[in-house]
């Protein structure tokens, strides 16, 4: 054994080696932290980026129709321009629309690790004869998600009624008067959006502007308030 052997084999049992080597290991470990590789399962949820996306379809749209029967009603009374009094007789009918949505929502966890999200689900409505829209329903749904599972859950509004009335009324000598009303609830779409940490992670709309209100919870807190109801 030569002299660099031996004084290299006398620094490699030498206490200070060792405390480099120890030294060496724990910072390659920290960076090996930093990188995030370290399983995500020792990181709490609000720490960690959500690989969730949802998936909505329309199952059905629409609903029943009831007609009513005609009513006749003859103890009305019209003034004509005489001054007289003639006896009415004014036959109503009465044409009822039944409307529910129902939405079939699919969430997925891409992570390799579980996950939990918030699903949230709104129908939009409307006053017939009138163009402001509020929030006529809503659910929402915790969702615990294991790695790479995907969760499938329907979604149904509540049922919007509209409805048709027409009446003519008679009297002797006079032309029918005609008239037509229309009241009650339209649906007018709907908005799914998936939230995580208090944050909105991911929208889905069946228009672009309730896709936008999806965004914004000030919006959509608005659209919640009574006022709203009003034509």
């Amino acid at each position: 054994m030569n002299e660099k052997t031996a004084m290299l084999q006398k620094f490699l049992l030498s206490p200070m080696f060792k405390s480099i080597f120890i030294l060496s290991f724990v910072l390659c470990f920290a960076g090996f932290n930093a990188s995030g590789q370290l399983p995500a399962a020792g990181i709490p949820l609000s720490a960690r980026s959500h690989s969730v996306s949802v998936d909505v379809k329309v199952v059905s749209s629409g609903g029943a129709t009831s007609v009513g029967k005609n009513t006749k009603d003859e103890h009305g009374r019209f003034t004509g321009n005489g001054g007289q009094g003639l006896s009415t007789t004014t036959y109503e009918n009465k044409v009822s629309q039944i409307h529910q949505t129902v939405l079939a929502i699919a969430v997925r966890n891409f992570s390799t690790v579980p996950d939990e999200v918030q699903l949230e689900w709104y129908f939009f409505g409307a006053q017939v004869g009138s163009s402001k829209y509020f929030v006529f329903d809503s659910g929402t749904r915790k969702l615990p998600l294991a790695a790479g599972e995907t969760q499938a859950i329907n979604a149904a509004s509540k049922e919007a009624e509209t409805t048709t009335v027409q009446q003519m009324t008679t009297a002797s000598g006079y032309n029918p008067l005609y008239s037509t009303e229309r009241l009650g609830t339209s649906l007018k779409g709907w908005m799914v959006r998936l939230v995580a940490d208090g944050k909105v992670v991911q929208v889905r709309a069946s228009d672009l502007k309730y896709e936008e209100i999806g965004k914004d919870d000030s919006k959509l807190q608005t659209l919640k308030q009574p006022q709203h109801r009003r034509k």
